[in-house]
Parts: C-alpha cells; sequence; structure tokens
C-alpha cells in the first residue's frame, strides 16, 4: 500500500553458548579433558593468571566500571580452569605446591569475593583433595619420604635428610586432607614410635607400666644427656616418643608444686604470721616454681629464635603458653617488688592484712598468680591431643570458644543497651543509702553484691554488673521497686522497669542463649563428621613439635648448660677467629660448601621429580579406568561400531545399485558377495520393509529394559529406551527410502532436477549418476544419525553380551572366530544390522572379493566426478 510504512525486517543474532572470555584452553579444563589440554598447551595456548582482587590497574578499574559482575564472572571462570586436576599436571613441574597455593588462594578469595564463597570454597576443596589423591599412590616408604621431605631451601634440603618441609608446608596451607592420608599418618607413625615398633600391639596395661617406668626415670635420663649426649642413654632420650613422655611428666610435676603452693601446710613450711607479711620471703615451693619458670621461657625463647614470630604466633597454644608466661613474670616482678619495700616490716612490726591498700604489691601478684594457675591447668589439654577419644572432643572445645566469642559481641551490645535504659530510668531515685553491713566495722553497702540487694541500677556500672549476674538467677526481682521518702510508691515507673528487665532476660536467655547452644551443637557435629581428618591433623602438629632436634631436656634440665653448649660455644669463637684471619680461605670453604650443597639438591631434585612423574603417571591410568568402569563405551566399541556402519553403508549402496542398475532386484542374487558381505551378512529387501520385524520386536524388548542408573550427568550414557527410540526413528528412513526407490519416486524427483538444472535437455527414466549419487548421501546421513544415537547402548550390549555368554552359546558359536561372534550374536542391537541370515565366510573367494570390493570404489569415485 502507498500509505503504509515500509515493514522493518528484524535479525536476531543467535547467542552464543559461552560468554567472550571463554576460550578452548579454559573450557578444556573446565571438563578436566586431559588430550585436549595436552594438545592446546603444546601448540602455545596459555591461561593468563588473573590479576589480585585488590589490583588497581587500569584493565581491572575498566572492567569493574563496565560491568562487575562479567569482570568477578571472569576471574571465578579462570580459577575454576587452572584448579582442573589436568591442567595442573600438564602445567607445572610440582604438582602438589601448586595445589597447595592455588588451594590457599582460592580460600583467601572465599573471604573478599562473598558472592561466589561457595565456588570458590568448592575449588580449594578440589584443590586439596587432587593432593591427597597424588599422595595416595605412592608404594613405598622411599617415595613417600621424597615427596614429604622435599624442600625449595637448598640449605635445608642439603643439611637435612628428614625435614619433612613438604609435611610443615601442608600444615601452613591447612591441606587436612593430605596430612591426614593414610600413607602419610604411616610414616610419621614409624617415626614417632623409632624405638618401639611393636608399641601397638601390647595390652594397655604394659602401655602405662612402660609410660610410668619412663616417668620415674626422666631426671636419670636427663642428667645423662647432659652428661654424655652422644652415649646409648643419651640419644635414647631424643627418640620423639621418649621426649614426649618426659616434658609431659615434667609438666605434671610443675602442677604438682602449684597445687603445693596453695597448700604450704602439705609440706610443713608455712609461718603463722605469713600471710600478714607484706614482702615475704619465698619458700622452698616457690623457689622450684621460680625454677620451672624460667626453663619454660627459655623454651619458648628457642622456639619464638627458630620459628620466626610470624609461624609463632599462628599457634594459639604458643599465645596462650606467652600469655601464661607473662603473668608468672609478673607475678615475680611484683613479689620482688614487695620484698624490697617491705623487708624491714620486722623491725616496724607486722601490719594485718585487713588494713592493706587495695592495690598493694603484694596482693596484685597473688592475684596474677591465681590467674596464670587457671592457664597453667587448663594447658593440659593439650595433650588430650595425642588420644583418639579425647583428641576430637577437644578439637570441639577449641571451636566452641569461637563461637561463644561470635556470640558475646551480640550480647554486650544487648547488654549495653538495656543497662543505658535502666539507668536512665532508676538514676533519680539514687538516695545513697546502702545498707548496713556489720562485721566488725559499720560501712554502708551499695548495689546487687550486698547481703541486701540495693541501689542496683543506681549508675552505669552497677546497671551492668545487676543485669549480668541476672542471667545466674543471682538477682532478685525486687532490685525494681521504686519508694520516695514519704513511702508512695511510683507504679508507672516500677512497671516499665520490671518490663524492660523481663524483656532482656528473654533476649539474653531464651534467644541469645539458645543460639549459641545451637552454634557449638553445629561445631560439634562438624568435628564428629570430620573426627578423623581433624583428630589427625592435630595431632600431626604436635608430633611435629617433638621430631625437632632442639629442645631436647624439658624444664628445668634445659636451663643447665651442658658440655655440648661448651663445645659448640668453642667452635664457634674458634671458626668465627678463623674467618676474620683468613679471608680467602673463608671464601673458598664458603663455595666448596655451596658446590656441595648445590650437587645435594640437584639430586634430590631429580628424584622428586622422578617420584612426581610417576605419582601423575599412576593418576591418570587409575582416573582412565575409573571413567571406562562408569561409562559404558570404550575406544575399542566405537571403532567396532564404525566398523559395522561402514559394512552396512556398503551393503545398501550395492543393494541400491542393483535396483537401479539394468538387472533390476533380482540381479543382486547373482552378485558375489564382496568380504564386508561376507562378514557381516546380505541384507533382504523384505527385511527392511517389512513393518514388524525381528529387529523392530528387539528394540520392544530393548525400551522394556530398566534405565541405566545415570550417577554422573558428564559420564552416564543414553538410557536403553532412548537409544531403542534412536534406532526406531532410523527404521521409517530406511523403509520409506526403500519404497521411494522400489514405486520409483527417487527417480522422477532427479529427473525433475535433472532437468531444472538442464532446460535445454533432460532423461526420459532419469539421471542414474544422480540418481545413485543422491542415494549415496542419503545413506550417509542417516548412517550418521544412527551412530550418533545408537552407539553407547550398542557398547554396552556388547560388552554385556561379551560378558554374559553361556555355555550354550558357546556350544553354538564354537566354530565361529571371535570377531564373527561379536557381528553374529543375536542381542538386542545386534539384530540391527543382521537382519537377514548370516552366511559363512567362503576363504577360497578372498581376492575375488578385494577385486570387486576395489571394482565398487572406483565406481562411486567416478560418478562423483561426473556429477
Amino acid at each position: 500500500m502507498l500509505g503504509e510504512a515500509p515493514m522493518k525486517m528484524k535479525y536476531v543474532q543467535k547467542e552464543s553458548d559461552f560468554t567472550e572470555d571463554m576460550t578452548p584452553i579454559i573450557l578444556a579444563a573446565h571438563k578436566n579433558n586431559y588430550e585436549i589440554l595436552k594438545l592446546l598447551l603444546q601448540k602455545g595456548h596459555p591461561i593468563p593468571k588473573p590479576h589480585d582482587v585488590r589490583c588497581t590497574c587500569n584493565e581491572c578499574a575498566e572492567g569493574y566500571r563496565t560491568d562487575a559482575l562479567r569482570h568477578s564472572r571472569q576471574r571465578l571462570n579462570v580459577y575454576r580452569a587452572l584448579a582442573s586436576p589436568s591442567l595442573i599436571m600438564l602445567s607445572s613441574d610440582d604438582p602438589i605446591l601448586t595445589a597447595f597455593q592455588l588451594s590457599w588462594e582460592l580460600r583467601g578469595l572465599s573471604t573478599l569475593e562473598n558472592e561466589f564463597k561457595s565456588e570458590y570454597e568448592q575449588l580449594s576443596k578440589q584443590c586439596k583433595k587432587f593432593a591427597s589423591d597424588l599422595l595416595s599412590h605412592t608404594r613405598g616408604t622411599r617415595e613417600l619420604q621424597v615427596i614429604l621431605n622435599h624442600s625449595d631451601d637448598m640449605v635445608e634440603s642439603a643439611t637435612s635428610s628428614n625435614s619433612l618441609a613438604r609435611l610443615k608446608l601442608a600444615i601452613k596451607y591447612h591441606q587436612k586432607e593430605f596430612v591426614s592420608q593414610p600413607n602419610c599418618q604411616q610414616l610419621l607413625s614409624s617415626m614417632w614410635y623409632e624405638g618401639f615398633p611393636s608399641w601397638r600391639r601390647k595390652h594397655w596395661a604394659v602401655k602405662v607400666l612402660i609410660c610410668a617406668s619412663i616417668a620415674l626415670a626422666f631426671p636419670l635420663l636427663g642428667i645423662c644427656y647432659l652428661c654424655a649426649p652422644k652415649s646409648s642413654l643419651g640419644k635414647l632420650i631424643r627418640k620423639p616418643f621418649l621426649k614426649f613422655i618426659c616434658h609431659t611428666t615434667s609438666y605434671l610435676f610443675f602442677l604438682a608444686l602449684l597445687y603445693l603452693a596453695s597448700n604450704p601446710s602439705l609440706v610443713g613450711d608455712e609461718a603463722d604470721d605469713r600471710p600478714d607479711q607484706q614482702g615475704p620471703v619465698p619458700n622452698t615451693v616457690e623457689w622450684m616454681i621460680f625454677v620451672w619458670v624460667l626453663g619454660m621461657i627459655w623454651g619458648e625463647i628457642k622456639q619464638l629464635w627458630e620459628a620466626g614470630l610470624k609461624e609463632y604466633i599462628s599457634d594459639q597454644w604458643n599465645v596462650m603458653d606467652f600469655i601464661m608466661n607473662s603473668l608468672y613474670v609478673a607475678t615475680i616482678a611484683l613479689r620482688v617488688v614487695s620484698y624490697i619495700k617491705f623487708k624491714d616490716e620486722t623491725l616496724t612490726g607486722i601490719h594485718p592484712r585487713s588494713t592493706w591498700q587495695a592495690d598493694h604489691p603484694t596482693l596484685v601478684a597473688e592475684g596474677l598468680f591465681a590467674t596464670a594457675n587457671i592457664f597453667s591447668s587448663l594447658r593440659v589439654i593439650f595433650l588430650f591431643t595425642s588420644n583418639s577419644h579425647l583428641g576430637p572432643l577437644q578439637i570441639s572445645l577449641g571451636r566452641m570458644g569461637f563461637d561463644i566469642v561470635k556470640v558475646l559481641f551480640i550480647y554486650f551490645l544487648v547488654l549495653f543497651a538495656f543497662a543505658n535504659g535502666l539507668n536512665q530510668l532508676y538514676f533519680p531515685y539514687n538516695n545513697m543509702n546502702g545498707s548496713l553491713q556489720t562485721d566488725g566495722n559499720d560501712y554502708y553497702c551499695y548495689g546487687v553484691r550486698c547481703h541486701d540487694q540495693n541501689n542496683a541500677f543506681s549508675s552505669l556500672w552497677e546497671t551492668l554488673q545487676a543485669l549480668f549476674w541476672s542471667l545466674f538467677g543471682l538477682v532478685n526481682l525486687y532490685v525494681t521497686k521504686v519508694e520516695n521518702a514519704q513511702g508512695y510508691k511510683h507504679a508507672f515507673t516500677e512497671f516499665v522497669g520490671t518490663w524492660m528487665f523481663g524483656a532482656y532476660n528473654v533476649i539474653a536467655l531464651i534467644v541469645l542463649l539458645n543460639m549459641l547452644i545451637a552454634m557449638m551443637n553445629n561445631s560439634y557435629q562438624h568435628i564428629a563428621d570430620h573426627a578423623d581428618t581433624e583428630w589427625k591433623f592435630a595431632r600431626t602438629k604436635l608430633w611435629l613439635s617433638y621430631f625437632e632436634e632442639g629442645g631436647t631436656l624439658p624444664p628445668p634440665f634445659n636451663i643447665v648448660p651442658s658440655p655440648k653448649f661448651f663445645w659448640y660455644t668453642i667452635m664457634w669463637v674458634k671458626n668465627s677467629c678463623s674467618e676474620i684471619c683468613n679471608f680467602r680461605k673463608k671464601q673458598l670453604n664458603r663455595m666448596r660448601s655451596i658446590g656441595k650443597m648445590t650437587a645435594v639438591k640437584l639430586r634430590k631434585d631429580m628424584a622428586y621429580k622422578d617420584v612426581i612423574q610417576n605419582l601423575v603417571r599412576r593418576y591418570i591410568a587409575n582416573e582412565i579406568r575409573d571413567r571406562e568402569s562408569s561409562e559404558g563405551l570404550c575406544e575399542d566399541d566405537i571403532n567396532e561400531l564404525k566398523q559395522d556402519i561402514s559394512s552396512f553403508r556398503y551393503e545398501m549402496l550395492a543393494l541400491l545399485k542393483s535396483d537401479g542398475g539394468e538387472g533390476g532386484p533380482d540381479s543382486l542374487q547373482d552378485e558375489r558377495p564382496s568380504r564386508r558381505k561376507r562378514r557381516t551378512g546380505k541384507y533382504s529387501l523384505e527385511a527392511l520393509s517389512q513393518p514388524r520385524s525381528r529387529s523392530m520386536n528387539n528394540l520392544d524388548r530393548l525400551e522394556e529394559h530398566p534405565a541405566v542408573d545415570e550417577t554422573d550427568s558428564a559420564k552416564a550414557c543414553l538410557s536403553r529406551p532412548l537409544a531403542a527410540a534412536a534406532v526406531r526413528s532410523v527404521f521409517p528412513v530406511l523403509e520409506q527410502r526403500q519404497r521411494n526407490v522400489m514405486n520409483g519416486q527417487v527417480a522422477g524427483a532427479a529427473d525433475r532436477t535433472w532437468s531444472r538444472g538442464n532446460p535445454g535437455g533432460g532423461l526420459q527414466d532419469g539421471n542414474p549418476l544422480l540418481l545413485q549419487t543422491e542415494r549415496v548421501s542419503s545413506m550417509g546421513r542417516i548412517s550418521r544419525t544412527f551412530v550418533t544415537l545408537a552407539s553407547p547402548v550398542l557398547g554396552r550390549r556388547r560388552r554385556q553380551q561379551r560378558k554374559g555368554l553361556d555355555e550354550e552359546e558357546d556350544t553354538e558359536l564354537g566354530a565361529m572366530s571371535r570377531t564373527n561372534r561379536n557381528f553374529a550374536n543375536e542381542n538386542d542391537m545386534g539384530s540391527v544390522f543382521t537382519c537377514a541370515p548370516i552366511t559363512e565366510i567362503d576363504d577360497s573367494a578372498e581376492e575375488e572379493a578385494s577385486h570387486d570390493e576395489e571394482n565398487s570404489s572406483s565406481e562411486s569415485a567416478s560418478r562423483h566426478e561426473v556429477v
């Protein structure tokens, strides 16, 4: 129409299945396809490492500005590719170290990228599992020692043979699966019980007797090590298990001294006037405690020097030891100050304790000493880690402590809010008239800590105390009562105060306390579900602290200078003087030592690379076996299926050729069978054209078969009913094609096509070359469709058939070869290719069959050239 606007065509561009950043190598890494990744890496297609999440470069700034979601998703896709086990094995010389570092990095990203926290945590667990799986393929102690003792430090690698550097690195990166792996734990157990090879097979009573004997003999062992560290007894105490028993015995003896210090009457060292002395002289038990404290402080200083500050404070038990030792040092310092300040007390007279000031040094020292005793007693929980029953409980208590800290933040907010409200309501009623307390001296008491609770909300501090102790039922409700000087009650003020006090108890007791219980229950359940892994990881950290060379003697023997100490000091001074005097000789010796260490490091690196290559090879072989067992198709089945389809195609080509040639359908019987015909048998036209053939009946039975359990969508094959339906969809095409050939419809279509392509002329009966070409292409499409849809089921059925042949079938097919048996067995899917009876192989016609095959291929090539 003239008045109408022209219609605009709208073109919709088809959206891609993947984003723009999805390269082939990233996609292959996501699928964990080892073969494709290997080809792409050989062609030089690396995966670029993404920028740091805090990066402020122009590229990252532009990405966040234009599309922040796409930028974050691109980083996630790259890290998902980098976490692929196949990519790690192909691109890294040290897959275990790469997995450690990548899992630690992904763990940090999970806290920074909270939106994708679950994805990053899953990738981190994947890297941890890969490192643990690699370690599980070790086949001997030597390979395991090479892996766990490998170190990148040249000095450590050359000087120490059992440094367990890789295991310490795994603990640093929190690789709990790697540390708790059975192979790793087996090696650690053999090292821990060195000298006691049959310890685990002994009866528990024998174990207790041996431990008690070593505990009683530890002073003798300590003296022997001080006098002769290279003797047999001196070397015995250096065993990790004996060292642990000696240190435990020393600490238990220290706890016994603390108990005696609070009960001096048990040792008969108590003066009548000692409690009233402002600067008392230490008694025998306190002097022994002082010596033990010096030994513990010296041991912590050595540990801090060897490990470094960062690694030292990373362990919570070291922080607890530091607090405990600090309290003891403060106690000793205040006791010294009290002694110096009040040393002339005996001349001026002893003053009763009740007359001392509140900030008296002795009183403060006693308070700090009591607090240090609590930390010292709780420190014993660390020893529970060595027991399989108490270890998980101790770990659960640690996690519950973190839950308590998290809940306390919310509780303090609620506490301060209600304390501020109650104080605002009640502070005008503070008449400063507390209850009278009589204990020889009359004084007034204010607050809930009095015998008669009063003025509980008179100040913010008193209100905080009253609300806190109300959690334990120690505050009565009458603290909310209001009464003026004339005796009149303020009912509304009492009502509001009572309501606020009740609301606080509801929130604190019912809500927060039950939430804390739920969180603690969740923490305990998490540890219980992973009890074996958590306990073995904690026990390994305990064992490693006793594998070190230093710290052999426990307190107080470690503060006694030994002959070894004097010998090392003399040698250090001698070497220092010789180096100063002979500078050139010093450089030469240093170069020689560096050369030796480099050689040792190179030899160990070569051994480590060999072991890593073996582990990778075993890992890949195991993954291939698992994949083949889970999938229903293998490479041999695919090759066999290709041969069957190729034979089927050539048979159909020959069939259609005979039908379209001069001889017609009857010429097929005069044609000599080729090699593939003789192997697979002839396919008759009646077998394809019958509506209910034997193949269709078999397909019915195939559809009734239960489907395959598809546990993994990436590996499971097509179910049997789906494959049967796919095969069923091929038969109508074949039947329709056959009917068209017999009725001449294809020939007529070819004639019309030939006439349109040649306006000046044509053929009455159609172009035979075009007809044959059209038939060949149609059969090619049909065969390709059949291969795509039916190959998984066909491979599975053939494997089941090969495994399930009974004696009766072996008897019937005993004269046939293995190859012919695979094609001739009458199964559900095999009948698709064996619609007609199978002819036997005529070995005498081998040359004639090959000649027919060559002629057929040459004729097909000539037809294609003409078209």
